[in-house]
Formats: structure tokens, C-alpha cells, sequence
């Protein structure tokens, strides 16, 4: 007698299109972030996660910095997450101004924030998406 087959034969191609829109939902439609500092507090407290919105301004290069397709620009009061160029991390602001050059960022708690009133304004090649919702 044959060993049986634990595979079932029409279940390798739901399973690998499963896998193909989560790696691309991951890769280019949303990102999980969580807060590490105090800088947009009260509104975001440290270990607050965030469903991020990486196609909110359209859709990202995930190898380098800058879009493929670009729709949309960010607006005044949105949450913004964004990767600093100078150290790599992810850095969450709320978006103060949107100027020719670039988008103006804010924390919500001025004492703590490093934002643009320092180094000025954040390129939207910079921004890796928009803040949906906290928990």
C-alpha cells in the first residue's frame, strides 16, 4: 500500500496567494509602530501601538526612500510617521505646515519634541505613512 498524502491538492494555491497579499499589504498598504518617547503626549503615550497607513500619500519604494506613485500630500493635524535620515528611526509627529519643500512637524509636547522648530522641515520622501489608529 501507498503512504497516503497529507496535502490536499487544491490548497497550495490559496495558501500561496494568501501569503502574497499579506507580504504586499505588509510591505505597501500598512505597518504596525509602536511609541517610544514622550514627544506627542497626551495624545500618544509611550507603548501605545499604531496601525500605520503607508499608502495614505501613495505607494512607497520599500527598498529606498520615495514613492513609486505618489496621490496625495499630507494635511495640517494629520499624525505622521516618518524615518529620520540622521539616525534611521521612525519618528512620529503631527504634521504643523505643508510647504513646496517639504511638510512642517510638530510633537504635541514641545518640551520633548525634536521636530521641525530644530531641523527645520521633513521631505515627503521622508514620510512612511499616516497614523490610523492608536491602541
Amino acid at each position: 500500500m501507498a503512504a497516503k498524502k497529507n496535502i490536499r491538492p487544491g490548497l497550495a494555491v490559496p495558501v500561496l496567494a494568501a501569503a502574497a497579499l499579506g507580504l504586499f499589504l505588509r510591505f505597501f498598504v500598512f505597518d504596525i509602530v509602536r511609541v517610544e518617547g514622550r514627544s506627542m503626549a497626551p495624545a500618544l503615550m509611550p507603548g501605545n501601538i499604531l496601525l500605520v497607513n503607508r499608502a495614505a500619500y501613495g505607494i512607497r519604494n520599500p527598498l529606498a526612500e520615495g514613492y513609486f506613485f505618489r496621490w496625495a500630500s499630507p494635511r495640517v493635524d494629520e499624525i505622521l510617521v516618518y524615518r529620520d535620515p540622521w539616525d534611521g528611526d521612525l519618528k512620529i509627529k503631527r504634521c504643523a505646515a505643508v510647504s513646496g519643500l517639504g511638510v512642517y512637524v510638530r510633537g504635541d509636547n514641545l518640551r520633548e519634541s525634536l521636530d521641525s522648530r530644530l531641523h527645520g522641515s521633513v521631505p515627503v520622501e521622508w514620510i512612511a505613512g499616516k497614523v490610523l489608529i492608536s491602541f
